[in-house]
């Protein structure tokens, strides 16, 4: 999935950015997508697949931890991503977020939500953006 997204992201960047998985960063990290332009604080995506099993807990967990605690602490004045992709192996998979379970289509905005519940603990970041991706949506196809 990294591969797919990456090598994606590099087709659509035009030369503005170019996109690496795992690069290493000043702190030593490695964020599974790295995003990155001249004169542009780089951007980490951490990466997450719904169908591997994460709780609601550990997704909280993992973007303040992982992705705000690790990955951007090196950068002043940062931003991330956290990407979730759903392949829709388990049907009506909830999470347990903030209290509240929600499903797929509350997810995104549940997290998002976390996060600026806790973002006042972190004044160095200037945004973190939470992503869904719901692999088992289809586009209408097209008749001609």
């Amino acid at each position: 999935m990294r591969n797919l997204i990456t090598g994606r992201l590099n087709d659509l960047a035009n030369g503005r950015y170019t996109c690496a998985q795992e690069n290493e960063m000043p702190n030593a990290q490695r964020p599974d997508i790295w995003v990155q332009a001249p004169g542009v604080t780089p951007v980490p995506i951490e990466l997450k697949l719904l169908d591997n099993g994460w709780a609601g807990p550990d997704l909280c967990e993992r973007l303040r931890n992982q992705l705000a605690g690790d990955y951007l602490r090196a950068e002043a004045g940062g931003r991330g991503i956290m990407l979730l992709v759903w392949q829709g192996r388990v049907a009506d998979r909830k999470w347990q977020i903030g209290g509240h379970r929600v499903d797929l289509n509350d997810l995104e905005t549940a997290l998002q939500d976390y996060w600026h519940s806790i973002a006042r603990d972190r004044p160095d970041i200037d945004e973190v953006t939470v992503i869904a991706i719901d692999l088992t949506r289809r586009g209408l196809r097209s008749d001609t």
